[in-house]
């Protein structure tokens, strides 16, 4: 959850980081699907490097 945290994404929430963590996207269509019932809109950049985040956090597991 730090992770994603310390990226500072705009508007995103302790809500939908506990939801990305809960699912852990493997892609920004999957990460996209998860967040469509939310109202904050993130950057495809942003995205990219949540995604990112997630499955560096997965591979040291």
């Amino acid at each position: 959850m730090s992770l994603i945290r310390k990226l500072d994404v705009p508007r995103l929430r302790d809500e939908h980081i506990i939801k990305i963590v809960d699912l852990m996207p493997r892609s920004v269509d999957e990460l996209k699907i998860i967040m469509q019932g939310s109202v904050v809109t993130i950057s495809a950049e942003n995205m990219k490097k949540i995604v990112d985040a997630v499955n560096s956090a997965s591979e040291k597991k």
